[in-house]
């Protein structure tokens, strides 16, 4: 007992190292981070839940719609921005902050399940996993959702013992009123989780009907009363309810929390998925705000293929049903592209979506102190997974470690087959990795013992060559889906630095994209753009030209490039380019605004102020129109008009709109 006590003392100390280098590495990549230039850029989703963050911050908390993704996540940070004001040095060391405390939640969950030392190996390799630490410095919702998930995994634990055990000789339940409460904080948090990422739902169906069978047997075969299960289900219904309130109250339709997952599953659907995201076809250009893409293009090809306007759900719906199409008529092609999905889920390399995460971290001297990643740890997880099913080792273990251990293989299974269906990004499959760092502790250490004890023919025959095997299986990719694409890596970073004004830093980067890839239409259409900032504008037509090689149909090089001939006042080429642009796009705000200009500057006012007024119209929150439009009405001797315009340009301001020059 004496040394079982020391024994524990020492362990004690050393969680408090491992959650101390947890944080300070934490913090030591926040202050990298302020250095570069995405610190202050949030682009593509984390642009979406800030722009969404901003609105819940003035006091807006209803939707035009049903909510497209879960909502909790953009609620916080609206919070966030409420108490602290807009930035973004706040709300990243506050997911850093539940990052740390998610390594403790890892060290609980494994010292439950599996015992002290497996504990703290899984405690320090989640407190130097590069991905947890790099996507916490992110403004997206999984550092959020990990602690969510651990902390539902928590409570869940804590109900295991309010199930009553058989008698052996174990711990009785505890008191019912404080069983209670342990069933209904863990539904709360498992709402709260749901409103955050929704396909958490999986795992909470499966452990309800496993909990439901529990209901159904004798006290002494560990049944649980009927009331425990109900408490449960009713805090997660408490949470969820508020949010299927708001989209039916805003779309009088039926939408449990989010309308996404239909399209998602369409992307990972059909004859030309790739196991991870890819393009959506056909073209639907931003109107003023950034908005989700996904849902811009689920929403508008439904309704033109309907022909008439279609609820959110109905939207999920269709795009549901093209999955299923694909299914039904090229069955053997969908097993293939399921069968490939799920062996994506499993490769090492961080799969990238929008953040390029490996070229990053290239870049980062505190990303690659933390060592551990994905191909480490993914082939240990699914040897320890193989071998708790089929372990048949005769050591003692309680009934209470035995139920926590299938919990946490069935949040594995449960959240990978969450994910499978649809598509795959390391973002995504980031909320499990904390279960599977546990299961791949255990599994080193049982091989270690093996080892230890000498038991060379499991070792040889079974244990050893399964492992070889996952290790390959893991860390070789036969689809080339894994790893960045160095040219879109360095566009992405110069895309940073162009909005922060670093313009001579994006030009160089944008050269050093297309040195990779010439033919990228994207960078040359930003890099036009530096050189029409800088005045130049025979470099911009240049670059313009190459970018319509690539995307003829992009109405944005088009407008652009009437831009830059107005520049070189060459008014007749401009206006051939405009019309080019309304051809492609006559609803793009942009290009009324390039219609006005070229007016302006051809002395026909009234004309101007027509197009200023129509680019206005498409998008009331566009500042530069407005700024267009006070200088025609000046011209015409309107300074009362004028100057409304002015007033709308200082209440922009107020409100943090977001007006981008060029698109």
């Amino acid at each position: 007992m004496i040394e079982q006590a020391n024994k524990k003392k020492r362990r004690i100390p050393l969680l408090f190292w491992i959650l101390l280098g947890a944080f300070a590495i934490r913090m030591c990549y926040l202050a990298e981070l302020s250095t570069t230039p995405w610190s202050s850029h949030p682009i593509i989703d984390e642009r979406y839940l800030d722009e969404w963050a901003i609105k819940i911050s003035h006091g807006v908390f209803i939707s035009e719609e049903a909510f497209f993704r879960g909502p909790l996540y953009a609620f916080l940070l609206g919070g966030i921005y409420a108490i602290f004001g807009h930035g973004y040095l706040v709300p990243r060391f506050l997911t850093m902050v539940f990052g740390t405390v998610s390594c403790f939640l890892v060290y609980y969950l494994g010292k439950e399940a599996f015992g002290p030392l497996p504990s703290l190996i899984a405690g320090t390799i989640a407190a130097f996993y590069f991905p947890f630490i790099f996507f916490e410095g992110t403004l997206l919702i999984v550092g959020t959702f990990i602690f969510l998930t651990l902390l539902l995994l928590f409570l869940l634990f804590q109900l295991v013992e309010t199930i009553t055990v058989t008698n052996d000789g174990e711990q009785p339940p505890i008191g019912r009123n404080k069983a209670l409460i342990r069933w209904g904080a863990a539904g709360i948090i498992a709402g709260l989780a749901s409103i955050t990422r929704p396909n958490i739902l999986l795992f909470l169906g499966l452990f309800t009907l496993w909990m439901f069978s529990k209901v159904r047997r004798s006290k002494s075969a560990g049944g649980i009363p009927f009331h425990y299960l109900i408490c449960f289900l009713g805090a997660l219904a408490l949470v969820i309810t508020p949010v299927t309130i708001h989209n039916y109250a805003v779309s009088r339709d039926f939408v449990l929390i989010s309308s996404q997952a239909g399209i998602n599953f369409f992307i990972g659907n059909n004859p030309e998925s790739t196991g991870k995201y890819t393009p959506l076809p056909g073209y639907y250009p931003l109107r003023g705000h950034y908005v989700d893409t996904a849902w811009l293009f689920a929403r508008k090809q439904a309704e033109k293929e309907a022909g008439f306007k279609l609820r959110p759900s109905q939207v999920s719906q269709i795009w549901f049903q093209k999955g299923l199409r694909f299914w039904r008529e090229q069955p053997l092609a969908a097993v293939l592209v399921f069968l490939k999905k799920f062996h994506i889920f499993w490769l090492g390399p961080e799969i990238n979506n929008i953040m390029y995460v490996s070229y990053r971290r290239s870049l980062s001297r505190i990303l690659k102190i933390a060592v551990f990643h994905f191909g480490i740890i993914g082939p240990l997880s699914l040897f320890g997974l193989l071998a708790l099913l089929w372990n048949k080792r005769k050591s003692p273990i309680s009934s209470n470690q035995l139920i926590k251990r299938r919990i946490l293989f069935l949040f594995v299974i449960s959240y990978t087959f969450s994910v499978v269906p649809f598509f795959n990004a390391g973002r995504y499959r980031l909320p499990v990795v904390p279960v599977l760092i546990i299961f791949a502790a255990w599994a080193g250490l049982e091989i270690c013992r093996k080892i230890r004890e000498k038991q060379w023919k499991p070792l040889s025959l079974f244990c050893l060559p399964l492992l070889a095997g996952l290790f390959l299986a893991v860390n070789i990719d036969p689809y080339g889906v894994t790893g960045d694409d160095p040219a879109k890596a360095r566009w992405s970073q110069a895309n940073a630095y162009q909005a922060r004004g670093q313009i001579e830093a994006a030009m160089d980067l944008y050269q050093k994209a297309l040195e990779f890839n010439p033919g990228l239409s994207s960078a040359h259409l930003n890099l036009g753009n530096c050189y029409l900032a800088r005045n130049e504008y025979q470099e911009a037509v240049a670059h313009y030209q190459q970018a319509a090689e690539g995307e003829p149909g992009n109405a944005t090089v088009y407008n652009n490039t009437a831009i830059a001939y107005l520049g070189l006042k060459d008014y007749e080429t401009a206006l051939a380019f405009v019309k080019q642009a309304w051809k492609l796009d006559s609803r793009n705000p942009f290009v009324h605004d390039t219609y006005g200009n070229y007016y302006l500057e051809t002395g026909d006012y009234d004309l101007a102020i027509k197009a200023f007024t129509e680019a206005i119209h498409l998008w009331p929150g566009y500042r530069d129109a407005w700024s267009d439009l006070s200088k025609a009405y000046t011209a015409c001797g309107l300074t009362a008009e004028a100057a409304v315009c002015h007033r709308k340009i200082e209440e922009l301001n107020t409100k943090n709109h977001i007006s981008p020059h060029l698109h």
